[in-house]
C-alpha cells in the first residue's frame, strides 16, 4: 500500500540503496523478535491491557514501537520528490491517497492498543472504501487525475502578487515567453493564479492581457496550447500511443484530452490518426 504510491509518484525514486534503508527498520525489528524469540524472553500478550501490565519488558516496548512506526511509512509519499513530468499522479492524488492510508492505518493502531468493539466494524468498511475508490480511479484514469476547470478565471480572485522575473517585458510578452519558452502548459497544476505569479502580475490584467490578444480566456489558450502539441506529435507519428501524448501535453485525463481535442479540430484524436495513416 505504501510502495504502490511511490512508484507512481516518483518511479525513479526507490533505487536498490534508498530501498535498503527504506526496509532497514523493518529488517532491524524482525531480527529483534527473531533473538527475543530464540532467547525464550517473549512475554506473551493476549489482550490490550496486558501491553500496559507488561509495558517494562523490552519486547512489548519493541513490539509497541513496530506498531507505531508505521504511521511515518504512512505520511512518507509526502515528502517523495515530486516532478508532475514524471508522474502521472497530481499533488491532489498524493494528499488523498497519503490521508486515507493514514486513517486506515492509525484505526487499526487504536484497535490494536484499546480493542474497541466499534473499530471491528469500522476497520473493514475504510478497508473496503480505500481500496475501491483507488481501485476505480486506477481503472477511470489509469493514474492519471481530471483536469480541473474550478473557479480560478474567475475575476473576483484576490489579486496575487509575485517579484518581477521577465526584466521590462509588457505582461503579453511574459505570457509568450513562459507559455512558448518554458512550454509552462505542460503541467497539469497550472492555473490562472500560477500562470499570473510567473509572470509578476495579478489575475485581473493577466486575464484581460490574454483576452485582447487571444479573444478566448486562460483556459482556452492552454487547451489550444495542448492541443496543437498533441496534433504535432500525431502528425510527426500517427502510430504513436495517445494515452502518453495526452500525458506529455499536460493532460492528466482522457476524457478531457479526447473533449478539447474534438472541440479543437472538429474530429477525435483516434479519427484524427486514422486520417494520418490512410
Amino acid at each position: 500500500m505504501v510502495l504502490y504510491p511511490i512508484t507512481v509518484i516518483n518511479n525513479d525514486w526507490l533505487t536498490r540503496r534508498r530501498a535498503f534503508f527504506y526496509f532497514l527498520p523493518i529488517a532491524v525489528f524482525f531480527l529483534v523478535f527473531m533473538g527475543f524469540s530464540a532467547a525464550g524472553a517473549w512475554t506473551p500478550i493476549n489482550s490490550p491491557e496486558e501491553v500496559w501490565d507488561n509495558l517494562g519488558h523490552i519486547d512489548v516496548l519493541v513490539r509497541l514501537a513496530v506498531l507505531i512506526a508505521m504511521i511515518p511509512y504512512c505520511v512518507i509519499i509526502l515528502f517523495l520528490p515530486y516532478n508532475y513530468r514524471h508522474s502521472s499522479a497530481s499533488s491532489q492524488w498524493i494528499l488523498y491517497y497519503c490521508v486515507g492510508l493514514t486513517i486506515l492505518y492509525t484505526a487499526h493502531v487504536v484497535h490494536a492498543l484499546t480493542n474497541w468493539g466499534v473499530l471491528v466494524v469500522v476497520i473493514p468498511i475504510l478497508a473496503a472504501l480505500f481500496f475501491l475508490h483507488s481501485a476505480a480511479y486506477e481503472l477511470e484514469h489509469r493514474m492519471t487525475p481530471k483536469e480541473e476547470d474550478g473557479a480560478e478565471d474567475s475575476l473576483d480572485m484576490v489579486e496575487e502578487k509575485a517579484e518581477p522575473s521577465l526584466g521590462e517585458l509588457g505582461i503579453w510578452e511574459r505570457i509568450c515567453v513562459i507559455m512558448d519558452t518554458e512550454q509552462a502548459w505542460r503541467d497539469p497544476n497550472l492555473s490562472l493564479s500560477a500562470l499570473a505569479r510567473k509572470c509578476a502580475t495579478n489575475i485581473t490584467y493577466l486575464n484581460r492581457e490574454i483576452k485582447d490578444n487571444t479573444g478566448g480566456s486562460f483556459k482556452e489558450l492552454l487547451n489550444a496550447k495542448r492541443v496543437d502539441y498533441i496534433v504535432k506529435e500525431l502528425r510527426r507519428d500517427p502510430y504513436t500511443d495517445l494515452q502518453t501524448v495526452f500525458f506529455n501535453a499536460g493532460f492528466r485525463s482522457r476524457a478531457t484530452a479526447w473533449r478539447n481535442f474534438k472541440t479543437l479540430m472538429g474530429v477525435s484524436p483516434a479519427d484524427f490518426c486514422r486520417s494520418l495513416k490512410h
